[in-house]
C-alpha cells in the first residue's frame, strides 16, 4: 500500500462529537504563490474529477495499525450567486 501524498498525525480534537452529529470540514491553502494558489484551485474546480479526499484514522494498539474513522472529499467554494445562477441555467435541476 502507498503513503497518501500528505499527511498529519498530530490532530488535536477540541470537542466531544458523535456520529449524529453534523460535522463540516474547511481548507486553507496556505501558498505564497498566489498564481499557484490561483491555478490549484481551478484545477479542483474543473471537471476532471480530481478530488482532494481527507481521511481521518484512529491507532489501535501498538505500532501503526489503523482504523478509519471518517472519510470525505473537499471541493472548492463558489460564490452563493454562482450557485444559484447554475440551478436556474438548470430548471432548478442539478446536472
Amino acid at each position: 500500500m502507498s503513503k497518501p501524498e500528505f499527511g498529519n498525525s498530530k490532530i488535536k480534537i477540541v470537542s466531544n462529537m458523535t456520529v449524529d452529529d453534523h460535522v463540516t470540514a474547511s481548507c486553507w491553502l496556505n501558498v505564497t504563490d498566489e498564481e499557484l494558489a490561483k491555478r490549484m484551485v481551478e484545477y479542483f474546480s474543473d471537471t476532471n474529477n480530481s478530488k482532494i479526499n481527507v481521511v481521518i484514522q484512529k491507532r489501535t494498539g501498538e505500532g501503526y495499525n489503523t482504523t478509519k474513522i471518517a472519510s470525505f472529499n473537499l471541493f472548492v467554494n463558489t460564490p452563493k450567486e454562482t450557485t444559484i445562477e447554475k440551478k436556474v441555467d438548470t430548471n432548478g435541476l442539478l446536472p
